[in-house]
């Protein structure tokens, strides 16, 4: 089912470079490898099947999944999918973007594409702008401390960005201050030795 889904998609957005990945629960041992995955492969967007326990060994639903996620990716936009779409279900799925229909999602894949094509874009747009500030705000903290409120503006960002993102921006804006200390070394004495001559 998750495949034909994949298929139907995938035939709507041939015209989008947009890859879908099928991944079973029978493969993910603790929920926190869903994050690690959506990392690894730079996710834009999740779709979920509300019922994961039904064909696979999963003892959790879709939507205790979107939650544990939503929890920790604020923007990221997570879908939920089933064939029993009901306003019970609805009412409980505050935590995704929508809760889709499979069966109409195989009828009509371009006007559900629609959807999680426009939540992938403003996704990437506010974490482009993330990114954006949270290389200022690394680069200000090699001139000096952070404010309480940078530090928590920091913290918040990576939050929302991802697990894995500010461990690569601090080593990078780490890497660029070794190498201007050490050119200011070298400066110093070369200064040093025009002095003394």
């Amino acid at each position: 089912e998750a495949r034909d889904i994949k298929r139907f998609l995938e035939k709507a957005s041939s015209d989008f470079d947009i890859e879908f990945i099928v991944q079973t629960p029978d493969k993910i041992t603790e929920m926190s490898e869903y994050f690690f995955l959506i990392n690894s492969l730079s996710a834009s967007a999740v779709l979920i099947d509300q019922y994961l326990g039904v064909r696979a060994s999963a003892d959790y639903t879709g939507l205790k999944l979107a939650s544990i996620l939503r929890a920790v990716l604020p923007m990221f936009p997570i879908f939920i999918l089933t064939k029993y779409v009901d306003d019970n279900l609805e009412k409980q799925g505050y935590d995704v973007d929508d809760v889709m229909d499979k069966l109409k999602m195989i009828e009509n894949p371009t006007l559900y594409l629609g959807r999680i094509i426009r939540a992938m874009n403003r996704y990437e747009d506010a974490k482009t702008k993330q990114h954006k500030r949270m290389q200022e705000l690394i680069a200000t903290s090699l001139d000096r401390e952070l404010s309480n409120e940078e530090t928590h503006e920091l913290l918040n960002i990576r939050a929302e960005i991802g697990i894995s993102t500010l461990g690569r921006e601090i080593e990078m804006a780490e890497l660029t201050r070794i190498r201007v200390e050490n050119k200011k070394d070298i400066l110093d004495a070369l200064k040093k030795l025009v002095d003394e001559a």
